[in-house]
């Protein structure tokens, strides 16, 4: 039997570890209810020159921008974070939360866990 084409995106897990820390632990962003992107994109050089045999402009791709992540979130400002507590969801607070992750701008490893079991890890900000 063939894979599907699509997936349903229900399930779909977004978690965060603590940077620097070895082995690395990933807990669940709590309440996370859209996900949007990555929005992929390559920089465009026109490389035409007089030479080429063609009337048409040339181009390559040279520069990758990995683009954004936008992830809506049902806020609970009171909810703790877990870093490196196995299975347990990943709060909102400011003191140990996603807040204090954006609060302190630190580059932290993430990972989007897919339904069928893809998982993509990447590094990023809280913006």
């Amino acid at each position: 039997m063939s894979k599907p084409a699509a997936y349903a995106a229900e399930g779909t897990l977004l978690q965060i570890a603590q940077s620097g820390v070895s082995p690395q632990i990933y807990n669940t962003i709590a309440n996370v209810s859209d996900i949007t992107g990555p929005s992929l994109a390559a920089t465009m050089v026109d490389v035409t020159s007089h030479s080429s045999a063609a009337p048409y402009r040339q181009k390559i791709p040279t520069l990758l921008d990995p683009g954004t992540l936008s992830v809506k979130i049902f806020w609970v400002p009171n909810s703790n974070g877990s870093f490196g507590v196995a299975n347990t969801p990943f709060g909102h607070n400011f003191t140990n939360g996603l807040g204090s992750v954006w609060e302190a701008r630190s580059l932290n490893p993430y990972r989007i866990v897919y339904t069928d079991g893809t998982t993509i890890y990447f590094n990023a900000y809280v913006t």
